[in-house]
């Protein structure tokens, strides 16, 4: 279910030249470009605010694993039996969440602290994914119970019920505990603040997805019309504003930053594709030499930038990351 955007095996970065590019606007950033050697594919899932990078690689069988890219080393990882590894998320301390399919295909939840994995599982769910961490090490997840479907917390092997109608899914939990997700019935997202569940108020439309949330609990996401037209969307303090990426057909908010700071992708009716950066008022894209179908996924509160990008020569899928220049 949580396919992410995957033994501990260390390795090291398989990194092409460093870029320099400026954007739209003023800022400029450093571009490193990152692959796992020998995948098929490389991708996204996490950005630390040390910028340590969760990401999945698929080998040449074609089987999903996880990794950790970390002061320029790259460390494998899967629990043990699994066929398929997901990773979810991962916080300050270094724990890693997500799920894997074992050898009967069943997707479990898992976490990974100091070198051990351990089965997420509620009592009489016939199955328990896992979606989110924050850094006080709250996981985030959902369930499917007898009758119902719901979305969970787990404190330290305490779970505690956020939402449970309308078949709800988690999407990303923040510092604070604040979690935020969307309805498979009805297509609306959801906002748990304090134990206090709110739909985001956002109507006549076929659905609307809240990806990223900040530490001020403003929520960036998806909507899409009735047209099937996308556009963004920023909730904050109750006050709802979406917009369109000018020269693009569609876009999608994905994270945003303490700054308030958002990023997310682009496209347009011919099948491109670019990360673009919005700061409130003026919107930049991310630029990588010799690299199609670019997308920015998430933002830390240093402004480094996490995303994914195919590369022009090896048509072989990547991951990026942008640091400012410091002016």
């Amino acid at each position: 279910m949580y396919k992410l955007l995957r033994s501990a095996l260390m390795l090291s970065a398989a990194l092409c030249a460093t870029h320099v590019a400026a954007s739209a606007a003023t800022r400029a950033y450093t571009y490193k470009r990152i692959a796992v050697p020998g995948a098929v594919e490389t991708s996204a899932v996490a950005l630390t605010e040390s910028g340590d990078i969760l990401g999945e690689y698929d080998d040449a069988e074609f089987n999903t694993h996880g990794f950790i890219y970390s002061n320029g080393t790259i460390t494998t990882f899967d629990p043990p039996g699994a066929q398929d590894t997901y990773p979810a998320g991962i916080n300050a301390s270094g724990e890693i969440v997500g799920n894997y399919l074992n050898s009967s295909f069943q997707e479990i939840g898992f976490t990974y602290s100091n070198g051990t994995f351990t089965d997420v599982a509620i009592s009489g769910a016939t199955s328990t994914t896992v979606s989110g961490i924050n850094d006080d090490g709250v996981v985030l997840g959902s369930a499917s119970l007898p009758g119902v479907q719901e979305v969970y917390t787990d404190t330290n092997g305490t779970f505690a019920t956020v939402v449970s109608t309308n078949s709800p899914l988690p999407t990303a939990i923040n510092a604070s505990g604040s979690v935020i997700g969307y309805y498979e019935t009805g297509g609306k997202s959801w906002l748990s603040v304090g134990g206090m569940l709110k739909t985001i108020p956002i109507y006549d439309v076929r659905s609307a997805t809240a990806y990223g949330i900040n530490s001020s609990n403003a929520v960036v996401g998806s909507i899409t019309a009735n047209n099937y037209k996308q556009k963004s969307f920023i909730y904050q303090n109750g006050v709802l504003k979406t917009f369109d990426v000018p020269g693009w057909t569609s876009s999608f908010a994905s994270s945003i930053n303490s700054s308030g700071v958002t990023v997310g992708t682009v496209s347009n009716a011919r099948g491109q594709s670019a990360g673009f950066i919005y700061n409130g008022t003026t919107f930049s894209f991310v630029s990588i030499p010799k690299a199609r179908s670019q997308s920015a996924l998430k933002i830390n509160d240093a402004g480094q930038i996490l995303g994914v990008f195919t590369d022009t020569t090896t048509n072989v899928g990547e991951i990026f990351l942008a640091t400012p220049v410091v002016q």
